[in-house]
């Protein structure tokens, strides 16, 4: 069985998600690789995931959004290395 949480990175779910961790077995993170911003609200997440999810959880960061920078890079804000170094 499985449960999905969208908070969309609301500060307002940041008391309810950290009840739900408990009993989680994974979390995915995901982030606009076009919006340096929601990378870095990321760090928080997994940082509050960790603090109280199991330690045997899985963590899956997900950049999304990927198809508006097709044919202009440089409008993409995070490269695979940089998140890969998140976690």
């Amino acid at each position: 069985r499985a449960q999905l949480w969208d908070t969309a990175g609301q500060e307002r779910y940041r008391s309810v998600v950290k009840q739900q961790y408990l009993r989680a077995h994974g979390a995915f993170l995901v982030y606009d690789v076009n919006n340096r911003s929601t990378f870095e609200n990321c760090e928080y997440w997994l940082q509050s995931f960790k603090e109280v999810a199991q330690e045997n959880s899985t963590i899956i960061l997900v950049g999304n959004q990927i198809d508006r920078c097709q044919g202009n890079e440089s409008l993409r804000q995070f490269r695979r290395k940089r998140a890969k170094s998140l976690l």
